[in-house]
């Protein structure tokens, strides 16, 4: 997957995958600080649980300070392998590390939970 995102202050983010499934990897200044492998596929709610589509936010406070980064996420539908869904994947940034903090469906929702001051969830 040659698809990666940069950043300000040295952050880039690298599409990463196996078989059917992609998973977003942070690094910073060429340093790998967080892979989203594990999170998303325990999140996804389906199987192959893939990165959706080209564009992914950074999202920042009014201060400038990153805060969180939102990305849509598709996944095959586990009770009817014919149809799929997506949503969006909410990873806070805090303490110098991203983790995993929850999902929406919509844009609106997604940017609640990123400028909530909610807690990562695993």
């Amino acid at each position: 997957f040659p698809m990666s995102c940069p950043g300000r202050d040295g952050y880039e983010i690298k599409v990463a995958g196996a078989d059917s499934r992609s998973w977003l990897v942070v690094t910073k200044s060429g340093q790998e600080i967080y892979n989203s492998m594990n999170d998303i596929n325990a999140e996804s709610g389906g199987y192959f649980a893939n990165v959706a589509g080209k564009v992914l936010e950074w999202r920042y406070d009014d201060a400038k300070n990153l805060v969180a980064l939102i990305v849509r996420i598709s996944a095959q539908d586990s009770d009817n392998p014919n149809k799929s869904f997506s949503k969006l994947f909410v990873f806070r940034y805090e303490s110098g590390r991203f983790c995993y903090l929850n999902t929406h469906k919509t844009n609106q929702g997604a940017h609640h939970i990123a400028d909530s001051t909610g807690s990562c969830r695993i």
